[in-house]
């Protein structure tokens, strides 16, 4: 936890608003592919620093689109299934990435490191192992920057679990429980 390269939790929204449920009942939102997803992904991993840029900012807008939606989402009203699974793809994404850039800033980073893990004398990253970090006698020992990054992932984790949900509910018709 001493680690310099802590990743940054994101400060630019309410950490309870990661994931923001797109869509309304009376507009069908654009139509979301995968190939756009997977371009931005391109574009992110690219190795040259503009294209990294435009897909960080093709990301950035395309989340900045979902949420207009969610903006416009009517009282009352129940969300499409198709709007459901975007949700549950931007909660699962936001999951994962906040996973791998915890497990990135911890990983081994010196020779003895990385023979420790080798030796399986490194610590595992899982989930549970950094959500046992919340723990009360726990959390006040970790850095602030670990704190807030720890409780965004945990605020990820809860997201998905409820985007999981909503799809079941959505798949079974149970209208009155997805309200």
């Amino acid at each position: 936890m001493s680690r310099a390269n802590i990743p940054t939790p994101p400060v630019d929204r309410d950490p309870l608003q990661i994931c923001a449920i797109p869509g309304t009942p009376t507009a069908e939102p654009l139509a979301i592919s995968d190939n756009l997803d997977i371009l931005i992904e391109e574009l992110r991993n690219s190795k040259q620093p503009l294209l990294q840029l435009y897909g960080s900012e093709l990301k950035k807008s395309h989340h900045e689109l979902l949420c207009q939606y969610g903006s416009l989402w009517v009282r009352g009203g129940i969300p499409s299934y198709k709007v459901l699974l975007v949700y549950h793809h931007e909660c699962s994404h936001r999951k994962d990435t906040m996973f791998s850039q915890i497990c990135a800033a911890v990983a081994p980073s010196q020779n003895v490191e990385a023979t420790n893990r080798i030796a399986g004398l490194w610590p595992q990253k899982t989930p549970r192992s950094l959500l046992r970090q919340l723990a009360k006698d726990l959390i006040d020992t970790l850095p602030y920057v670990w704190q807030s990054m720890i409780t965004h992932y945990a605020i990820s984790l809860l997201k998905y679990r409820h985007s999981i949900r909503l799809l079941a509910l959505s798949s079974g018709q149970q209208r009155e429980e997805l309200l």
